[in-house]
């Protein structure tokens, strides 16, 4: 099995034996991304490392991305790397902002949480446990990249959705208004960074530009002619408010509650919402 995207998902209460999704034999290219990943409290009749995410040994890992994931409250792993070599997961929350507890760090603890290197097998979270996120199997033969992790915003708030589908092909249409601020863990953002926006199976990666005065409002248009799915887009950073507006869009696949979620850097804002389903829409207000 190969080219498959595990996108959009809630997945708990699990108590499998191997992992709420679990990954096995000769499978390659495969994407697990903007899923919630949580509450699951895993077997360990089987193995000792049970996971929300487990690759087993036979699996390439890397063939495989987790990234864009909130992974907390997995017992007793978050993410199991059995397979030989390093498994990309980095940008995902853990349930804390000081990232996820490694067993493999150093016994002297420290306060600090440790930088990113060129080296994920050098890097060792040694912040006090309790202050940690759910674990991740770490050694210098199956290694978990985990760093940079993903700081949850303080706030995300969708107050008003929309979905239309329309009869003609990549021609469906979203609107998505609401509420966002930085958590107090934050480093702040900054507009050169990355902007990330998902709205159910629709994910796109945007860079935004300064309008008005500094730090006050983002904007981005989709240039005359261009791709993607987002027509435009605005962040005011005094109100919070988000504006987010596609068209040319396939909303093919889209289930309910839709996952929609802003990324800015290394800053995450994700909520799942139950929409009220039409005959040619979907729609979404806040109470």
């Amino acid at each position: 099995m190969s080219g498959v995207t595990v996108e959009g998902n809630e997945v708990y209460n699990s108590s499998s034996e191997n992992g709420a999704i679990y990954l096995a034999f000769a499978i390659s290219d495969i994407i697990i991304r903007n899923n919630s990943v949580h509450d699951n409290g895993l077997s360990t009749s089987k193995r000792l490392t049970a996971a929300g995410i487990l690759l087993e040994g036979r699996v390439d890992a890397a063939g495989v991305t987790v990234n864009c994931n909130k992974i907390y409250n997995n017992n007793p792993y978050g993410v199991t790397n059995e397979a030989t070599g390093l498994l990309d997961a980095e940008y995902n929350w853990w349930g804390s902002a000081n990232g996820p507890e490694d067993p493999a760090a150093t016994e002297e603890e420290d306060t600090e949480v440790p930088s990113c290197t060129d080296d994920p097998a050098s890097e060792k979270n040694t912040v006090p446990a309790a202050q940690l996120g759910d674990k991740v199997s770490d050694d210098y033969t199956h290694v978990v990249d985990y760093c940079p992790w993903l700081v949850e915003m303080e706030e995300f708030i969708v107050d008003h959705a929309k979905l239309d589908f329309k009869k003609k092909a990549d021609d469906d249409k979203v609107r998505v208004q609401g509420k966002l601020e930085l958590g107090a863990n934050s480093n702040g953002v900054e507009i050169s960074e990355d902007v990330t926006v998902t709205v159910g199976p629709l994910s796109e990666i945007i860079t935004m530009v300064e309008k008005g005065k500094k730090d006050e409002k983002w904007e981005y248009k989709r240039p005359k002619g261009g791709e993607g799915d987002i027509k435009d887009m605005t962040i005011d950073w005094k109100s919070g408010k988000f504006d987010i507006r596609m068209d040319k869009a396939d909303l093919t696949g889209v289930s309910n509650p839709v996952t929609i979620s802003i990324q800015i850097g290394d800053d995450l804002g994700s909520a799942s919402i139950l929409m009220t389903e039409k005959k040619h829409h979907w729609d979404y207000k806040a109470k």
